[in-house]
């Protein structure tokens, strides 16, 4: 009889390993790729909310709710909310979430907002009570953490030159609309490279002045030209350290290391990137030293596997193989972690959203010096 009672009692309470969830906020190329993170963390994604209803049709289909408004999907009690929205539509995705719940728990894709609205997200702030996390993955990467610690704890190398590219070709993605942002071709990679730069000079206890060097070159094509869509070529000087960045939406290359450079990543190319970390310095032995960082994905490999490469005065002396670097899991891992209160640490606050935010802004081409390296 009383272990009768007992186990009525187990069901009726609350279950001990109840499934967490969350709702997502934008249906768009990114959606898919959190879903399936965060269901291999054992988060359950009830739903899906965005703007254009032509997608409710294949949300039902994948066994997701679609609801209306942040108003009608807050009745689900989401543990939290997944926001996938393009960037200028973060802040007032956020707002109306803040609104339905003061206490909510919000995961938001990088930048966390634009230039313009940091003033009202900051005024926003100061009455949400909740939580929220950036969705930078690079801060959760492996094979930047793995350069660091190469470079300043193994080798202890005094820094004089570190560069950061990432570079595709993704002309057919513009042909079809995607990816045209007159704020150049910094835009898409820019937060991403800003992130591993703030990681590098966290290292070297110093901070990022205002460029040197900003040079942004056109997409051309045979009817058009888009300006500033083609490369950005953005240089700092600190002191005797210089910092080069550039990326590239036409498949140009600028600091090609082997083993995996190309000499032009063709229009063809469609799943090949160049995604690398290089910090070039004197070593105690005076050697000049080269750790370079290949994120994924690698060339002719399969996703979240890395690589770190030496060199030694110019030469490739040594690799350390296949490393796994499932930033982009590692990172939403650590988000949900944090937002379901299993950690106190978040892996990007803020904070660090508006200060990547704040330095994109100083990349941009209405900053154009137009002036030479020096």
């Amino acid at each position: 009889m009383i272990r009768t009672a007992f186990l009525i009692f187990a069901v009726v309470c609350t279950p001990l390993f109840a499934a967490q969830t969350c709702i997502r906020v934008g249906e768009g190329t990114i959606a898919p790729v959190h879903q399936k993170k965060l269901e291999q963390h054992g988060i359950d994604t009830l739903g899906v909310i965005d703007t254009d209803s032509t997608k409710r049709e294949a949300t039902l289909k994948k066994g997701l709710q679609w609801f209306e408004s942040i108003d009608q999907a807050f009745a689900q009690r989401p543990d939290f909310w997944d926001v996938c929205v393009p960037p200028e539509e973060h802040l007032p995705v956020m707002k109306k979430i803040m609104q339905v719940d003061p206490y909510a728990r919000i995961l938001v894709e990088k930048p966390i907002c634009m230039s313009y609205q940091i003033s009202e997200l900051l005024e926003l702030l100061k009455s949400f009570q909740g939580k929220i996390v950036v969705n930078e993955n690079y801060l959760s990467s492996e094979i930047t953490e793995t350069v660091l610690k190469m470079a300043f704890e193994t080798l202890q190398l005094q820094p004089r030159k570190i560069v950061i590219e990432m570079d595709k070709n993704r002309i057919i993605d513009i042909k079809r609309g995607r990816y045209v942002d007159p704020e150049g071709a910094f835009k898409y990679e820019g937060t991403h490279i800003l992130t591993i730069l703030q990681s590098v000079l966290d290292k070297l206890n110093v901070s990022l002045p205002m460029p040197n060097y900003v040079q942004y070159e056109p997409l051309v094509f045979s009817d058009r030209s888009l300006e500033n869509q083609g490369s950005a070529d953005i240089q700092f000087k600190i002191g005797n350290l210089d910092v080069l960045l550039f990326s590239s939406m036409n498949g140009t290359l600028k600091y090609p290391y082997p083993p995996y450079a190309k000499e032009c990543i063709l229009e063809a190319d469609t799943a090949y990137r160049y995604r690398i970390l290089a910090i070039e310095g004197e070593s105690l032995d005076s050697n000049l030293y080269t750790v370079v960082g290949f994120y994924e994905p690698l060339a002719n490999q399969p996703r979240c596997l890395g690589e770190v490469a030496l060199f030694k005065n110019g030469k490739l002396v040594t690799s350390l193989g296949e490393i796994p670097d499932d930033s982009m899991g590692a990172h939403l891992h650590k988000a949900a972690d944090y937002l379901l209160g299993k950690t106190t640490s978040n892996p990007c606050t803020v904070e660090a959203g508006i200060e990547i935010v704040q330095l994109l802004d100083r990349t941009l081409p209405t900053y154009n010096l137009n002036c030479s390296p020096k």
